[in-house]
């Protein structure tokens, strides 16, 4: 296996055990899976069905 492979192989692994978590609703693991530092972005809407520009203003 090469180290692309490995990469690729550790990076799809991650993405589907947040997609479990997420699909769980089980917030708090999903969460677990970042560094304290990781900023976490969830693209928001708004009414209109346009893409927000300023996620603290949408909350």
């Amino acid at each position: 296996m090469s180290n692309q492979d490995i990469k690729w192989d550790s990076i799809t692994r991650f993405l589907r055990t947040e997609a479990l978590h997420l699909d769980n609703r089980a917030w708090d693991d999903g969460v677990a899976l970042y560094e304290k530092e990781t900023e976490y972005w969830v693209p928001a809407w708004d009414d209109d069905g346009e893409l927000t520009q300023d996620p603290n203003k949408a909350t």
